[in-house]
């Protein structure tokens, strides 16, 4: 987050333990490789979110990214 105030950083000391314990944690990325990142990570979203929330991910995700969380993965 490119901020220049602490509001970014009010959440560190309960997200860095998640980080830790992540299968994979991409902080900053080329977003031309996307694809490839998420080739590469097996992670199924729906299983961390209810349906409504998984759906704003995937349209905010096709949106930005055009990047489709449904499709499946060649891993």
């Amino acid at each position: 987050m490119h901020i220049r105030d602490e509001s970014a950083y009010q959440m560190s000391k309960n997200l860095y333990p998640l980080i830790l314990e992540a299968d994979a944690f991409v902080g900053e990325m080329d977003m031309n490789r996307t694809s490839a990142v998420m080739k590469q990570t097996l992670y199924d979203a729906r299983k961390n979110f209810t349906e409504s929330a998984f759906q704003k991910l995937r349209h905010q995700l096709l949106k930005s990214f055009q990047v489709d969380s449904e499709e499946p993965t060649n891993g």
